[in-house]
């Protein structure tokens, strides 16, 4: 994953943002952000950096009109996801999409997408404001 691509990507819209007093930048992240996949280390690797950085743009565009949203998907149901095996909590394109657009019309700081909310999230939440080591949790 190219994370200094998708920085600069970003950067490079936000003094426009800034200027005109509004914006919203949205970040996909993943799940992976916060637990490791077996065969997935580069793509694991690069979540948190991503996320770390939109979240410390979050603190320097506070009161410039720009909010931040980082949506972190679990698995979703893609023609990218076809035939791998294991997922679980696989979810459905459409219940995903719609909780992504809820989450960005409600300018919303972050929405952890999977079908294991009620059991994963307050876990992920925890960890995502705190040194919670999540290998302890899960």
């Amino acid at each position: 994953m190219n994370v200094l691509g998708a920085v600069n990507s970003v950067t490079a819209v936000i003094p426009h943002m800034v200027q005109r007093g509004s914006g919203h930048l949205v970040a996909i992240s993943s799940l992976a952000a916060y637990r490791g996949l077996p065969k997935s280390a580069a793509y694991c690797a690069a979540r948190p950096e991503s996320q770390l950085c939109l979240r410390a743009l979050r603190i320097d565009l506070i009161k410039t009109g720009v909010d931040v949203t980082i949506i972190h998907p679990g698995f979703i149901k893609t023609p990218l996801t076809a035939g791998r095996m294991r997922m679980p909590f696989l979810m459905e394109l459409d219940d995903a999409v719609q909780k992504m657009i809820r989450a960005i019309e409600k300018r919303r700081k972050k929405l952890f997408v999977s079908l294991a909310a009620g059991f994963d999230c307050p876990c992920l939440h925890a960890a995502s404001n705190s040194s919670v080591r999540l290998d302890r949790v899960a």
